[in-house]
């Protein structure tokens, strides 16, 4: 059932009566403010009963909670403080302006209602099981700046109401099961500086309109089902940095009519850099010059271990539980990390020049999984194999 917005039926409405007198479009003003206090009540309570309801309704469609993430949210305690939960600023206190619910392990649809968090400036449902459509309520969230709905199972188009979100800087939707075209509209978002639409099952050409995207610094559509060629349109985004488009079905020729590894060698570290750390490009952390190239370089003296995903230590930690010759396994494993790392920060360097040719990547990813995993025993191939086998699968492809 979708919810009753206001702003909808009051533009609809407002075009049925061009010629009402000013005291009748005052009057109908009057009553719309009765019935769609979301929108037009001044009143604090009206606009904090408005968030609470959209949150409930949030949570009520969540089928699987397995690690009570939601249990705070209820009228014991007020919705600000909900796990999850962000208010914000000194004019809006009590509007929710941010819901990060980031691997939580949830399951179920998205609610439409959160269209009715009208404050929202970040939505981040990553790494759970949220599935379903992408609500295109959400095309109504004109404030919203980072919408991250990465690693989920969400199915259907990509709504292209979502350019009405006309201030988003990050755009994420990867790791899905999304269908269709890349919406031409994803051109007008001209303050968007992340976007990212890799493994999903995207079809079509990737749209010219792309290229007006001035403000655009990465670009993540590889593993899709995307044919015909890269747009010239493309050479515009004068501030890209990161663009990562294989194991499509693209034609061989890129922009200019010339192949470029040079840009396939630096997508494949950041991926590296990706998988070891378990950040993306876009994390909050990666601010004021500092990039995921530059936090893994930083780390490569003394500190590898120190940026490793904690999750992936956590595997390798259960891997080897056991072992007789526990030290010696946790080394080996070290060192395979590290070369890892080391691979990754080469390939990701700003310069082409200073970047590694795909051919010697390939040798030396091939040489680790030799050298470290070759003598492990079975479970501990488990751990770093499954890191392994993904980026020489990704190697494959060029």
């Amino acid at each position: 059932m979708s919810p009753h917005f206001a702003f909808p039926a009051f533009t609809n409405s407002i075009m049925e009566l061009p010629r009402m007198s000013l005291w009748a479009i005052w009057s109908f003003l009057l009553v719309s403010s009765i019935h769609f206090p979301c929108f037009f009540g001044s009143a604090a309570h009206f606009s904090n009963e408005t968030d609470l309801l959209a949150l409930l309704k949030f949570k009520h469609l969540i089928t699987d909670d397995p690690l009570h993430s939601l249990s705070s949210w209820n009228h014991t305690l007020h919705f600000c403080h909900w796990q999850g939960v962000t208010c914000g600023g000194p004019r809006h206190p009590q509007r929710v302006m941010a819901l990060n619910l980031t691997a939580q392990k949830l399951v179920g649809p998205i609610s439409p209602y959160i269209a009715n968090l009208t404050f929202l400036r970040r939505i981040d449902l990553s790494a759970n099981s949220f599935y379903g459509k992408i609500p295109e309520e959400i095309g109504w969230l004109f404030r919203l700046r980072y919408l991250v709905l990465t690693n989920n199972t969400f199915t259907g188009e990509i709504p292209a109401n979502l350019t009405h979100c006309f201030k988003l800087q990050a755009l994420d939707l990867s790791r899905n099961q999304l269908t269709g075209r890349i919406p031409t509209e994803l051109g007008s978002l001209s303050k968007l500086t992340f976007l990212g639409l890799r493994r999903n099952s995207l079809t079509g050409s990737i749209p010219p309109s792309l290229g007006n995207l001035s403000s655009l610094r990465y670009l993540r559509l590889s593993q899709n089902s995307l044919e015909g060629s890269i747009p010239d349109d493309l050479c515009q985004l004068v501030r890209l940095k990161f663009l990562i488009i294989g194991m499509n079905k693209l034609s061989e020729h890129a922009m200019g009519g010339k192949a470029s590894t040079q840009g396939d060698v630096y997508s494949y570290g950041i991926l590296l850099l990706e998988m070891i750390t378990g950040k993306g490009p876009t994390d909050d952390m990666f601010k004021d010059n500092l990039s995921l190239h530059h936090f893994a370089k930083m780390a490569l003296a003394e500190r590898v271990m120190e940026i490793v995903d904690p999750q992936l230590l956590l595997e390798e930690a259960e891997a080897i539980q056991g072992n007789e010759n526990q030290i010696n396994t946790r080394n080996r494993m070290h060192d395979c990390l590290i070369s890892i790392v080391k691979i990754g920060v080469l390939c990701s360097a700003e310069s082409p020049r200073k970047r590694m040719q795909m051919r010697d990547v390939v040798v030396e990813m091939h040489t680790i999984k030799d050298l470290y995993l070759g003598v492990m025993i079975h479970q501990d191939k488990q751990v770093r194999s499954q890191i392994l086998d993904e980026s020489l699968s990704y190697l494959r492809h060029y």
